[in-house]
C-alpha cells in the first residue's frame, strides 16, 4: 500500500513537470475556467476549447478534454474511471 501511494505521488510530480499535463496556458499549468465548446473526451489541443477546461495528453499521446476525478464515478461513460493522475480515463483507455 505504501509503495502505491509513493508511486501514485511521484506519477503526479512527473505529471506537473510535463507541458503535457497542463491547459497549455501561461498560468504555470493550472486549469482556465470552462468557456470551450468542446464536450468530453473531445481531441483537443489545450483546456480553453474543452468546456471542462482540461485537456490532457494521455500516455498514447493522444490530447482529449477530460476531468479531474477522485473515484471512478465521477466519470462519466465512455470512460472506464479514474485514473492514477486524477483525470478520467480516455474511452477505450
Amino acid at each position: 500500500m505504501k509503495s502505491r501511494l509513493i508511486f501514485v505521488l511521484f506519477a503526479l510530480l512527473a505529471c506537473l513537470s510535463f507541458s503535457g499535463c497542463s491547459d497549455d496556458g501561461d498560468d504555470g499549468g493550472t486549469v482556465d475556467a470552462a468557456t470551450g465548446s468542446l464536450e468530453l473526451y473531445a481531441t483537443c489541443n489545450a483546456g480553453p476549447e474543452c468546456m471542462s477546461g482540461l485537456c490532457h495528453m494521455y500516455g498514447n499521446g493522444e490530447k482529449r478534454c477530460t476531468k479531474t476525478c477522485q473515484v471512478n464515478s465521477d466519470c462519466p461513460a465512455p470512460s472506464t474511471g479514474c485514473s492514477g493522475m486524477g483525470v478520467c480515463k480516455r474511452p477505450g483507455g
